[in-house]
């Protein structure tokens, strides 16, 4: 299955659940959240509601699929991915239509698809995962800079130092997870090699979503479905690794995870997958997880968003905060310093809105509690087998 968008990514994920997860694991779901202490009385982050951004959408500008949002740091300015529209738009922090990239008036730079954007330095770039090519513009002239083909199962990208790109996806050919791709000289490097535990998971063959977060020379490293997020050095190797734990959203399943060959029925209860990662000021890690829940009808199918944070020293986490934002498509987080921001789509009176809405993230009503601590001394080479050793302690 062709991906076109990140919702159709998801889509995928159930898709592939279903063809693989056994009918033990439905109740295994519902099992999982007594084994991993869903404590009502225990407190999650909190997010005070700040004012919303409305897009101010035209018949020429609407937004007809969103893949991605990204806040400029500085500007506060958006720069919103349309599948639809096969083309990134770009808004003023107030609403205000600025321009686009890759549309149709752009001869050099038309996009054949969209699947995600992503923002590196003055630069952005636009994921055609379709045709594996990736479009780079100039974010100050708009100019169209050229374009660049990568692996076709690596293309999850997050900015990392200079001109490189971290690209995540299960690669098995080359026994990847994590590449580093440098766009000058056009050169990749595995920086998470794959285990021959992890690649014999069938069920997780065709739903491996990777994302990064960089700072300094240190990387958060989510992969899933999976509960763990990796601590690493630039170069790839392994700090340290821990396993979130989960009060109220559903996770992922241990089972899940631990099954090899399985056939089955579909998950009614569905996964989270991490979408999101970002260091907030107070150097407290922002998670967000995205869910989808089909417990009834497709017309009542809901997409959720969790926050949980994760404290400095990675040994507490803060979890489960269910975001505020309804969409009737899939609502898109970002962070600029120490907000939250999410895009949302809704229908009042047949007329369609986009709107950006905006939380500042709290802790004090923390409680929290403590993450599971893998094993150490892990080197590059087996990290990733740790993915499957954490889940199931």
């Amino acid at each position: 299955m062709i991906r076109e968008s990140r919702w159709a990514h998801y889509t995928t994920v159930r898709a592939c659940l279903a063809v693989f997860v056994g009918t033990a694991v439905t109740a295994s779901c519902r099992d999982q959240r007594i084994l991993r202490g869903d404590t009502p009385d225990v407190g999650g982050p909190t997010v005070a509601s700040l004012d919303s951004v409305s897009i101010q959408d035209s018949p020429h500008h609407f937004v007809g699929h969103p893949t991605q949002l990204i806040v400029d740091s500085t500007s506060g300015k958006f720069l919103i991915g349309d599948a639809f529209g096969k083309r990134v738009l770009e808004f003023s922090s107030q609403g205000t239509f600025i321009r686009e990239f890759g549309g149709l008036s752009d001869r050099r730079g038309r996009l054949l698809s969209l699947y995600d954007v992503v923002r590196s330095s003055d630069r952005l770039l636009a994921v055609d995962e379709r045709h594996r090519e990736l479009s780079i513009f100039s974010t100050t002239s708009g100019e169209f800079l050229g374009r660049k083909t990568f692996r076709a199962t690596q293309a999850d990208f997050s900015p990392g130092p200079g001109n490189f790109l971290w690209a995540g996806g299960l690669d098995t050919a080359r026994k990847s997870l994590l590449s580093k791709w440098d766009l000058d000289s056009d050169t990749w490097t595995t920086v998470v090699p794959i285990s021959d535990e992890v690649e014999n998971v069938v069920a997780l063959r065709k739903s491996w979503l990777v994302f990064a977060t960089y700072w300094a020379d240190t990387m958060l490293v989510s992969l899933g479905p999976s509960n763990t997020i990796l601590l690493m050095k630039e170069n790839g190797t392994l700090l340290d690794s821990i396993v979130i734990p989960v009060r109220r959203r559903r996770g992922v399943p241990a089972a899940l995870v631990a099954r090899k060959n399985v056939t089955g029925v579909e998950l009614s209860n569905g996964i989270s997958i991490t979408l999101s990662m970002h260091r907030l000021p107070n150097k407290n890690i922002a998670l967000v997880y995205l869910e989808n829940s089909d417990d009834s009808a497709e017309a009542d199918r809901t997409t959720r968003l969790w926050l949980t944070l994760v404290s400095p020293d990675f040994k507490r986490a803060c979890a489960d905060l269910l975001i505020p934002a309804t969409s009737v498509g899939m609502p898109f987080p970002a962070f600029r310093a120490d907000t939250l921001f999410v895009f949302t789509q809704n229908v009042t009176a047949d007329v369609g809105r986009s709107v950006i809405k905006k939380f500042a993230i709290r802790d004090d009503g923390c409680s929290w509690l403590p993450t599971r601590l893998p094993l150490r001394g892990t080197t590059r080479a087996n990290s990733s087998a740790h993915l499957l050793a954490n889940e199931r302690r």
